[in-house]
């Protein structure tokens, strides 16, 4: 690939996060559709639409390509079911195909272990989505808890033990899925907090609405933050970066019987909300694609987003405390991510 050229990409999967993806790569002047990857008759009319080449594997794409002398695409996002991504992505990371993973990146984490050293000595260079997507029959702890986890790290750093309570359930349809839980997270570095993922409530705390990166979902501009961050110098209130504090007081005057200034630290968010996170994720993946930047959630953030929400679960099965494993605790499972290895590969489950 010439660092001129559009950044040849595919997409594999046309649920509910392939076509938004689709709609902005062929948006973006940096980068170019160059076919979506589905069974489904929906991927060959949204291929129509789009005027864009359709197969219905990644097998199949590679024979035509082969076949017509063509190189293989320069990156591809697998948006298809969380149980095939790894498979999905070792096929193609053998081909040397860059990847963008929606999140989880795999629902095994010996699986996801196995692929993130596959990928590495392949040279293929892969970034974990940090949109929100469906997990199909999950709950709430395993559809948006893994983002809200992934997103806490990311800011405050590991998570290092867990305990969880699940919520009373209201919906008798769906026996086998959770509607969220409450819990209380201590990080590695001491901080500790208290989480509730729930969507059985009626609310606008939450990602979507507090932020207004989802077009379906109206924003609330008015809506104080949906994570509330308590320090001993102040309170953070996160997205609309409201600061409460007493900076104005001299350490020995700050008490309860003071009064708590509030400061809003962005002063107009209309300007950073105008860039899509869409758009900000394809850029940053054609940056990564061609050298100019590492990727921003890597296979690890991703073990260890999945790390966590396994401690969750084991905490609410349990009705205790639970630690949170290490990625490096993590043995592979090679044979799970289903390509033909070269020798010096052995799985250790």
């Amino acid at each position: 690939m010439i660092a001129s050229n559009p950044v040849q990409l595919i997409v594999i999967g046309v649920g509910l996060i392939g076509p938004r993806h689709a709609q902005h790569i062929l948006q973006n002047v940096d980068c170019e559709l160059l076919a979506l990857i589905d069974p489904s008759p929906k991927a060959v009319e949204l291929a129509g639409e789009l005027n864009t080449l359709c197969f219905k594997s990644i097998d199949k794409l590679f024979e035509y390509l082969e076949a017509n002398s063509m190189p293989y695409p320069d990156g591809a996002i697998i948006c298809t079911p969380n149980h095939t991504h790894a498979v999905i992505a070792a096929s193609l990371a053998s081909k040397g195909v860059n990847l963008l993973i929606e999140k989880p990146v795999s629902t095994s984490l010996e699986e996801a272990k196995a692929l993130q050293q596959f990928v590495k000595d392949q040279k293929v260079k892969v970034l974990i989505g940090h949109h929100r997507h469906v997990r199909t029959g999950g709950g709430a702890l395993l559809i948006n808890l893994i983002h809200d986890i992934d997103l806490l790290q990311y800011l405050f750093g590991p998570v290092e033990r867990v305990y969880a309570e699940l919520l009373k359930k209201q919906r008798k349809e769906y026996p086998n899925a959770d509607e969220g839980a409450c819990m209380t997270l201590r990080f590695k570095n001491g901080i500790t907090g208290t989480f509730i993922c729930a969507d059985n409530v009626t609310s606008p705390f939450n990602f979507e609405v507090g932020t207004g990166e989802n077009p379906l979902i109206p924003f609330d501009h008015q809506l104080e933050g949906f994570y509330k961050v308590f320090g001993s110098k102040g309170t953070l209130s996160i997205p609309d970066f409201t600061l409460y504090h007493q900076n104005n007081l001299d350490i020995t005057e700050r008490s309860w019987h003071s009064f708590v200034e509030r400061r809003r630290l962005l002063k107009d968010t209309r300007e950073t909300r105008k860039t899509k996170p869409f758009d900000t994720q394809l850029n940053h993946f054609i940056d990564v694609i061609r050298g100019k930047a590492q990727p921003a959630c890597t296979i690890s953030d991703g073990i260890r987003a999945l790390l966590c929400v396994d401690a969750v679960l084991k905490s609410i099965e349990s009705d205790l405390p639970q630690k949170v494993d290490d990625v490096e605790a993590i043995a592979p499972d090679y044979d799970a991510i289903g390509v033909n290895l070269p020798k010096g590969y052995a799985s250790t489950t």
